[in-house]
């Protein structure tokens, strides 16, 4: 992220015209096909006083407060288009400032993005792979914790480190009883009874033995990334260059992709 009072203040006017657009464009839409009365109606006051606020702008001293008909519908979808226009030019004006200033943190929530996983290309993708790898183990481990629903495939690594834990509780009830002075043969059927009361769900402590080892796959993923991101080049870059990609594409649905997911993960933390 850049620290140019310049380049901030052409992001920040990014994002006041897709703000216009987005509001404009949300009552516009409440307004004219929402079947709830109530809502239709507080769309209809909403776009009122929006119209009064932009009027303003404009020296236009006050509108009317019933003034709810086709004038200014017109005005405000002249100011929607307006606005589209002016977010428009200002990302392709400025696509490499205003994607440069994008906080790191912010972007790396793009991973899941599937617009971005599919144009993301060489050696990039590699590293994409190895970055959502540790993501999932981290939210693999989370769900696993919070009791949460978990995939077939998923079930399959629970039952790996079920079975790792019960070999581990095995041995320590074997080595216990040795250390009795039990015979071998006593330890290993004690080995064998610990491992399938695991098993079958008879130990009700095994959750942490299967966190931990969530846990280390989840670091073991996370070291593999990191090293991955230093030879080659960390995920949020990645998705920078992608973005610009997009953004200075032709094509007008590649650009307005590129529109919509710098205003989307630029306003992330907004919503929080």
């Amino acid at each position: 992220m850049t620290n140019s009072t310049e380049n901030q203040e052409k992001y920040q006017a990014f994002f006041d015209a897709m703000d216009e657009l987005s509001r404009a464009d949300k009552l516009n839409e409440q307004a004219a096909k929402d079947p709830r009365s109530k809502v239709k109606d507080n769309a209809i006051d909403d776009l009122v006083k929006y119209a009064q606020e932009r009027a303003l702008k404009d020296g236009v001293d006050k509108l009317p407060n019933d003034f709810y008909n086709q004038d200014i519908q017109k005005y405000i979808g002249l100011r929607s288009s307006e606005a589209n226009e002016r977010s428009a030019n200002i990302l392709s004006g400025n696509l490499e400032s205003i994607v440069n200033e994008i906080p790191t943190d912010k972007l790396s929530k793009l991973a899941g993005s599937k617009e971005i996983a599919e144009r993301v290309e060489g050696e990039d993708i590699y590293v994409l792979g190895a970055y959502r790898q540790w993501k999932s183990y981290e939210g693999f481990k989370e769900k696993y914790e919070k009791g949460e629903p978990i995939s077939g495939d998923e079930e399959k690594i629970i039952g790996g480190l079920r079975e790792i834990a019960a070999k581990s509780l095995g041995n320590k009830l074997a080595e216990k009883v040795k250390n009795e002075g039990y015979s071998k043969d006593i330890q290993n059927q004690s080995r064998a009874l610990a491992y399938a009361a695991v098993q079958h769900g008879y130990v009700s402590d095994i959750k942490e033995d299967v966190l931990s080892g969530l846990e280390k796959l989840a670091e073991e993923h996370k070291k593999n990334y990191e090293k991955i991101a230093y030879e080659k080049t960390p995920v949020e870059e990645i998705f920078r260059k992608t973005l610009k990609k997009m953004g200075s594409d032709k094509d007008i649905k590649e650009f307005e992709l590129a529109r919509n997911l710098v205003y989307k993960i630029g306003k992330e933390d907004d919503k929080e």
